[in-house]
């Protein structure tokens, strides 16, 4: 980020504009495999973060990254976008959206676990307002006590993506030195990993000149740039009032889903994604009040 004025948080702000589009682009690739997409995903990420690399010539500086932080790149990304993807091909689009965006709220209460810090009773009504409106939104619309069988697949995986996303959050955030460029090489390994993976479980689907669009801006602008300007927000900015800005990031990303007609407007979904504004509005309210004089510097 050398020469370029813009704060971090504000740069990890931008990285969830980029991810409100992502569930409404990978729906729209259902048809292609899971592996298939992320091998295109990955390759294009990889490519703009080598471009970005040698532009700012860092390459002199790959050699001291430790292993553990290429081992953790690689594989959360990989197992993140792995299940994100199979989520939605196993459930309903917002169902998924919405249980991954339990990842902020996981992220702060894991990071004030680890870090030592009280516990605020805030952060609570935040969540249980935030898994109120998921249970809502998935129980609600089967009118059902137990959960959809044919979909409980689909909620374990968007599940584990969430938990992969937040334990490469809380890692990423105790290494602020870890250049941002690193996440998008860590895209090469992992754009191999999903090459053979593909070849090995999946079978090959031609794609058509939308896919091919999709793809692009999945890889280039989703994937490519967001996760660039992500890690160096997580790393450099307020890592907690971002993950408490996340909140917002389903809102959009289910509006978009509704418009493109991939998701049902309905009266659950407008009253789980307003739970989780409410969750989202506890959890802010006690962040600004803790970290307001530093958010306001980085903002």
């Amino acid at each position: 980020m050398q020469g370029v004025r813009i704060p971090p948080t504000l740069c990890g702000l931008l990285a969830l504009i980029f991810w409100s589009l992502t569930a409404i682009v990978t729906v729209e690739l259902y048809e292609i495999p899971t592996f298939q997409i992320l091998f295109f995903n990955f390759l294009a990420g990889f490519i703009i973060s080598c471009v970005w690399t040698t532009g700012m010539k860092q390459w002199k500086n790959i050699a001291a990254i430790p292993g553990t932080v290429w081992v953790v790149g690689i594989l959360g990304l990989f197992c993140n976008l792995s299940a994100y993807t199979t989520a939605f091909k196993m459930a309903p689009a917002a169902q998924v959206d919405l249980i991954y965006y339990l990842w902020p709220l996981f992220t702060i209460c894991l990071t004030s676990v680890f870090s030592g810090q009280k516990f605020s009773p805030k952060y609570m009504i935040g969540a249980v307002l935030g898994f109120m409106g998921v249970f809502f939104l998935i129980f609600g619309e089967h009118n059902t006590i137990g959960l959809p069988r044919e979909n409980i697949m689909g909620y374990g995986y968007a599940i584990f993506a969430a938990l992969s996303w937040t334990g490469y959050i809380i890692f990423s955030s105790r290494h602020p030195d870890v250049p941002p460029y690193t996440i998008g090489l860590c895209c090469g390994i992992a754009a191999l990993m999903s090459l053979l993976s593909h070849r090995i479980f999946e079978s090959h689907v031609s794609m058509t000149p939308n896919h091919w669009g999709l793809l692009l801006f999945l890889g280039s602008c989703i994937t490519g740039t967001s996760f660039a300007l992500w890690d160096y927000g997580v790393k450099k900015g307020n890592v907690r009032l971002l993950s408490v800005l996340s909140y917002f990031t389903p809102l959009w990303s289910i509006f978009f889903l509704v418009m493109k007609n991939r998701a049902q407007a309905s009266i659950y979904l407008l009253i789980s994604t307003l739970l989780v504004v409410a969750g989202s509005a506890f959890t802010l309210m006690h962040e600004y009040k803790t970290f307001g004089a530093r958010a306001k510097e980085q903002i």
